[in-house]
């Protein structure tokens, strides 16, 4: 069975709930706020430690512009 994840932007947390209401009844479908931080390269403009490794483990690029243009982002997980 296919798993559908609501990603909702962490300053939509009204939106978060609604949505958490709206599918609560709904087998396989999850809404959970972002939990990702500032990315790498913005942490290091603004004078954050960077990170020591190198690349990306996981891209969200996708995501970021759903989550950017509609404050959320439905993901499926298999």
């Amino acid at each position: 069975m296919t798993r559908y994840v609501f990603i909702v932007a962490r300053e939509e947390p009204e939106l978060c709930a609604h949505l958490a209401r709206e599918f609560s009844g709904e087998a396989g479908v999850e809404v959970v706020l972002d939990r990702r931080r500032v990315e790498r390269r913005q942490r290091r403009a603004a004078g954050l430690p960077s990170e020591r490794r190198r690349g990306a483990r996981r891209t969200h690029a996708p995501i970021q512009g759903e989550l950017q243009a509609l404050n959320f982002a439905l993901v499926t997980a298999d």
